[in-house]
């Protein structure tokens, strides 16, 4: 019996919104909220980086909401946070990367060392794009804190 009209600056943003919404706990307020907070690439990354406290930033979202987000959306967002703009294919299936146990553990290691999840997980998938994809984790540790440093 209501009729809502939403506004978008572009499209990727009115897509994130529909996967926000399919979430169950999320409303229309809460993704908006979201949205208002993180813009569509940094909330990609964090979603992608399992980084729940950057999402529970918005209003309304809690610890436990920010993990269903992060959990439900990790897989249809992954492929795409680190996608090159406008390419098709995944840059984790693009053959440059490591496999994702040697990745997580570098990240892991920068997180100890502490930089932020998002951050952390940021660096080394660019760094494991210039490696070999069977570089061991102490080489992609290091490259990923050169990626930190620039």
């Amino acid at each position: 019996d209501h009729i809502h009209l939403y506004g978008f600056a572009s499209a990727r943003e009115r897509d994130m919104f529909r996967l926000l919404t399919a979430v169950s706990g999320v409303g229309a307020k809460v993704a908006l909220a979201i949205l208002s907070v993180l813009d569509v690439d940094t909330l990609e990354t964090a979603i992608a980086a399992g980084d729940k406290t950057a999402v529970a930033r918005a209003q309304g979202v809690g610890p436990k909401l920010a993990q269903r987000i992060v959990s439900e959306l990790k897989d249809k967002v992954a492929g795409i946070a680190f996608a090159p703009k406008g390419a098709s294919q995944p840059a984790t299936a693009a053959g440059g990367t490591p496999d994702g146990g040697a990745a997580e553990d570098a990240v892991s290691a920068l997180v100890h060392l502490g930089y932020g999840r998002a951050e952390a997980f940021s660096a080394v998938m660019r760094a494991a794009g210039t490696l070999a994809p069977e570089s061991p984790v102490a080489e992609l540790i290091r490259a990923g804190l050169k990626e930190l440093g620039k």
